[in-house]
């Protein structure tokens, strides 16, 4: 059984935006020095993108893959960023200076 083109497409779009938020996730808790959590999200973003990258190759005469792969990528990033600010797991430093 195979996809629809549209559906397809809307696969691939939805894998790459969890492989990029994952990405941007882990790039985080590297960050932070918490290699277990790092190594699970390294591990699925991986093995998303294998999965998604050879879809897209196999079908290079169906641009419209490309283009999906491309927007999953874009809203991946913006939602790997937002989910940062959601979770809140960065660390934030408030500084106050006074003359006393």
């Amino acid at each position: 059984m195979t996809l629809s083109p549209v559906l397809t497409c809307i696969v691939i779009i939805v894998a790459r935006i969890a492989d990029v938020s994952f990405g941007t996730m882990r790039t985080v808790f590297i960050v932070q020095g918490r290699k277990g959590i790092a190594f699970v999200l390294a591990f699925l973003e991986v093995t998303i993108w294998v999965v998604v990258v050879s879809k897209v190759i196999q079908n290079l005469s169906q641009p419209e893959y490309v283009v999906s792969f491309a927007l999953g990528f874009s809203l991946g990033t913006y939602l790997g960023i937002t989910m940062e600010t959601w979770l809140a797991v960065g660390d934030q430093v408030l500084r106050i200076f006074t003359r006393r």
